[in-house]
């Protein structure tokens, strides 16, 4: 194996020459984004580093995967799996693994030779260090599915994580507005520019990634419907904080439609006056490289994620509200729902939640109309047994009064 330099439109790639399995010669172009004038040296430079890299991973990917170190194989798991995951998925599991090769590197233990106490003294040693439960979880649930390919590939006889109890987050209640308090949400957001997103987001139980990605082309005001099929989502690339849209949803169930409230439509076709007229009034100044999206800010720049969660607290920090999460104004939507006596299925649709059991698990504890209608039952129970007992003591001294009359009248007639 070697490698050289090229250049190609004004730009250097690294270009490395290998042999397959089946001994022919082949190459592989990797893109340096280097300008060829005044940078031969960092090319040069990241050549090495590609050749080495690529040698590591030759190596891995001929050894036997049983001879593989546990880190070693994370890395390649997880590379096999980039084309199948999307971009925010890649790069949350990316940087678990990260930490986790991090730790078992320095132990060098053999896929073959991992034990589960390997593993219940990583998840201690993570806490030791600070690390929460939850994300104990989130590198449990991973190395798992890691070794669990391991096993469908028979390379180990079974999967070390099964054997251990993993950690587990304590169920987390969320917290939620009811009716009154909503109505107080209501009444500051009226002075706020956003006011429309919060209606937006608590009237049909939007994420916000959802309500930040809904377009104008999603809203009909003809057939009063609105669909729900964008999202916008926030990722780290490389420890870098970036947005990215996708013309898709958190699952299938969340790509969905709803009638279009007229109070909501009244609220959208005034945010879209009002998109006009800025546009107007700011002529060239005003960006229009978010025109589709509903939102927007006056100068035309789509609201950032920590911004309208910023701006929700700025604003319930002079009410009495107590704080919450922007997400928890879905959570208030779930509550009104139930509370209102919605069945639970119709609040998994509304909500876009993929199964029953999802929305039961985050809600049931909100659901106080089933125990109020099991709790009357129980009481009439409890009742009916008193009424019963009461009725059984006046029959009986009903009766022994009926057998003391005639005990006396015997005696008077002797």
């Amino acid at each position: 194996m070697n490698g050289y330099l090229a250049v190609k439109n004004g730009k250097y790639y690294a270009v490395i020459k290998y042999k397959d399995l089946e001994d022919n010669t082949k190459q592989k172009w990797i893109a340096t984004g280097l300008d060829e004038k005044g940078n031969k040296r960092k090319a040069e430079d990241m050549l090495r580093k590609e050749l080495n890299n690529f040698e590591i991973k030759s190596k891995r990917e001929s050894s036997p995967l049983e001879d593989l170190m546990f880190h070693e194989y994370l890395d390649l798991w997880l590379d096999n799996l980039r084309g199948n995951l999307q971009a925010t998925t890649y790069n949350s599991y990316k940087l678990q693994v990260a930490q986790i090769t991090k730790y078992f590197k320095p132990i060098q233990i053999k896929v073959a030779d991992l034990r589960p106490f390997h593993l219940q003294k990583f998840y201690k040693d993570m806490q030791d260090l600070g690390k929460s439960i939850q994300v104990c979880e989130h590198f449990h649930v991973n190395i798992r599915k890691c070794l669990q390919s391991l096993v469908i590939g028979e390379i180990i006889p079974s999967n070390p994580a099964d054997k251990i109890e993993r950690p587990r987050s304590p169920k987390y209640n969320s917290k939620f507005y009811n009716y009154e308090q909503l109505k107080v949400l209501f009444e500051a957001t009226e002075r706020n520019r956003y006011d429309y997103i919060y209606k937006l987001t608590v009237a049909y139980g939007l994420r916000r990634s959802e309500v930040l990605g809904l377009r104008w082309n999603a809203i009909n005001f003809h057939t009063n419907e609105i669909l729900i099929e964008h999202t916008i989502v926030e990722t780290k690339i490389d420890g870098k904080r970036i947005e990215l849209a996708k013309d898709s949803t958190k699952n299938n169930s969340s790509y969905r439609s709803y009638p279009l409230l007229p109070f909501i439509k009244e609220l959208l076709l005034n945010e879209k006056q009002r998109q006009n007229e800025n546009k107007e009034r700011y002529k060239n100044a005003y960006s229009k490289k978010f025109q589709e999206y509903i939102c927007i800010n006056d100068m035309g720049e789509r609201l950032k994620a920590q911004y309208l969660s910023d701006n929700f607290h700025r604003i319930i920090k002079h009410t009495s509200l107590p704080r919450i999460r922007f997400h928890e104004l879905r959570h208030s939507c779930a509550s009104l729902l139930l509370a209102y006596k919605i069945p639970m299925k119709q609040i998994q649709e509304w909500l876009g939640h993929s199964t029953y059991e999802t929305t039961a698990n985050i809600y049931s504890h909100l659901d106080t109309t089933s125990k109020t209608e099991t709790a009357k039952q129980v009481m009439k129970i409890f009742e009916d047994k008193i009424t019963t007992d009461e009725d059984n003591e006046i029959a009986r001294l009903e009766a022994e009064l009926v057998a003391l009359k005639a005990k006396k009248n015997k005696s008077f007639e002797m």
